[in-house]
């Protein structure tokens, strides 16, 4: 996977996520894994590819105004 690969697979993600689509845990740390193996640098990547299970249903909802969350 090339770096814009990685940045189109985050993209498609938020935008699913902004439309309100249920986003689950594996595709979330797929993505975090296949970006941090392009290239792509960002602090967020890492934890969202350190991101388990049972942090899923926090990510069911956007996040709280304020927040900055990837």
């Amino acid at each position: 996977m090339t770096r814009d690969d990685a940045l189109r697979q985050l993209g498609h993600i938020a935008r699913a996520r902004a439309f309100g689509r249920h986003v689950g845990s594996d595709r979330l740390i797929q993505a975090g894994l296949d970006a941090l193996i392009a290239g792509v640098e960002s602090p967020f990547l890492a934890m969202l590819a350190g991101l388990v299970r049972s942090e899923e249903p926090e990510n069911r909802h956007p996040p709280h105004p304020g927040r900055h969350r990837l």
